[in-house]
């Protein structure tokens, strides 16, 4: 038997159903992580993000960044078990669970991302070593930490590093194109975060970029 930990709230959502979504605050760097044991929809004004290790890359004096990809926008599902980390502006968030399985987003192939659902205690053992979120950056531990549940953490073959810092694409970026009717828009969203077939004037988040169509 798994026994997983939550602290879930209900409330009436826009369509006049009941809904139980999970709270989950980001702090004043504007991250947070999460993994949670259901489906979930990701609220209006953030977004999850993950990391694989072409994402890692290293500066002078040993310095490292991680530049993490855009997984799911508002509006869509990120699967059960998908670790991630969510990023928008400081406050708390409604994560509403989801029974639906229909176009749901799941970890990156090569995720370094490790999740829990139960409170765990990390230790820096085998041959990866482990960072846990700390505002901004990916920050090593030495021996053992204690963390919450469902939180995640990064994993990595980087024994030399201590922090990565992490950097976020900037969700401002507009690229201008002309729409052509015949391309091929595999991932095509509005900024509402509703699935498109064809992208439509103005801003289209196609790809996981914000692209302004004529």
């Amino acid at each position: 038997m798994r026994i997983v930990q939550i602290n879930a709230t209900c409330g009436i959502g826009s369509t006049g159903k009941i809904c139980v979504g999970i709270s989950r605050a980001l702090t004043e760097a504007g991250v947070a992580p999460l993994c949670l044991p259901f489906n979930v929809v990701i609220p209006e004004g953030v977004i999850a993000y993950d990391a694989t290790l072409s994402d890692i890359k290293a500066g002078e004096a040993g310095n490292y960044t991680c530049t993490m990809q855009a997984l799911a926008h508002p509006g869509e599902t990120l699967k059960s078990g998908t670790p991630a980390i969510v990023n928008g502006s400081a406050g708390t968030y409604q994560f509403v669970i989801t029974m639906s399985d229909s176009e749901v987003v799941s970890a990156l192939p090569a995720s370094l991302l490790k999740g829990n659902y139960v409170a765990s205690t990390l230790s820096q053992s085998g041959e990866s070593k482990k960072f846990i979120l700390a505002e901004k950056a990916f920050q090593s531990f030495e021996g053992t930490t204690n963390l919450p549940a469902n939180q995640c953490w990064l994993e990595c073959d980087l024994a030399q590093a201590s922090a990565l810092a992490i950097a976020f694409p900037d969700p401002t970026h507009i690229e201008g194109i002309t729409a052509q009717p015949n391309s091929t828009t595999p991932n095509i969203f509005n900024t509402a975060g509703q699935r498109l077939t064809t992208p439509q004037r103005g801003i289209n988040i196609i790809d996981q970029k914000k692209v302004m169509v004529k």
